[in-house]
C-alpha cells in the first residue's frame, strides 16, 4: 500500500514479517506490498504467483531466531543440507545440539571420507561440560536422532567465524574443515 507524502515522496506500507516456531531457528516469511507478486522457479521454469498461494505469504529460504531487542537474526538458509543419497538436515542437528550443555554455539559443515562420501562435521565452541564425539552422538541418539544424521567428526574452536551481519561463515569453515586447518582450534 503506498501514500504521498509532500515533503518524502513516495512512502511504502512496512511488509508484515513472521517466523513461524517461537524462539528456535525457522523459516521466515513475508508478505506485503512492498513484496514480490510472483518468482520464477530457475530450474523448473514455472511460475509462482505469491498471492495465490499460502495467504500471501513469501517464503524467503532463509532461517531466522529473533534477537532479542525486537527484530531477526538470519542464521542460515532452509537448503542448507550435508549429504549426498542420504541429505542430513543441517538446522534440525545444528538445534538439538544447541541443547547439548556442553555446547555454547554449533556449525555443521560437510567434509569427504576416504571414499568420497560427504559426511557431518561438528565445529563446536563448548561450553563448560567436557565434549566428546561419542557423547554427543549419544545425546542426539537419546533425542530420537536417527544415527545417519549425527556428525562423525568433532572439531572444537574458540569461536565461529561470522560475517558482517553475524552469519557463520559456512563456506570458510568447510574449507578450512577439508584443509585440516581450523583457525581458533582447541584439543579434542
Amino acid at each position: 500500500m503506498r501514500s504521498e507524502s509532500a515533503d518524502r515522496g513516495w512512502t511504502w506500507a512496512a511488509p508484515t514479517i513472521a517466523v513461524m516456531n517461537g524462539g528456535a531457528p525457522a523459516r521466515l516469511f513475508v508478505r506485503g506490498g512492498g513484496v514480490c507478486l510472483a518468482t520464477f522457479g530457475r530450474d523448473s521454469a514455472q511460475l509462482r504467483v505469491t498471492v495465490d498461494a499460502d495467504d500471501g505469504w513469501y517464503d524467503t529460504g532463509d532461517l531466522a531466531i529473533p534477537d532479542g531487542r525486537g527484530g531477526l537474526r538470519i542464521i542460515g538458509r532452509t537448503a542448507d543440507r550435508i549429504g549426498g543419497s542420504f541429505m542430513i538436515p543441517i538446522n534440525d542437528v545444528e538445534t538439538e545440539l544447541r541443547e547439548h550443555p556442553g555446547v555454547d554455539d554449533v556449525a555443521l559443515v560437510g567434509y569427504l571420507d576416504d571414499q568420497g562420501n560427504e559426511l557431518a562435521c561438528a565445529v563446536v565452541v563448548p561450553g563448560a561440560a567436557a565434549l566428546t564425539l561419542a557423547g554427543l552422538r549419544e545425546f542426539l541418539t537419546a533425542r530420537g536422532m536417527t544415527e545417519w544424521y549425527q556428525p562423525s567428526r568433532l572439531e572444537l574452536v574458540t569461536e565461529l567465524p561470522r560475517n558482517a551481519t553475524g552469519k557463520i561463515r559456512k563456506d570458510l569453515l568447510r574449507s578450512q574443515v577439508k584443509d585440516g586447518r581450523l583457525a581458533n582450534r582447541l584439543p579434542v
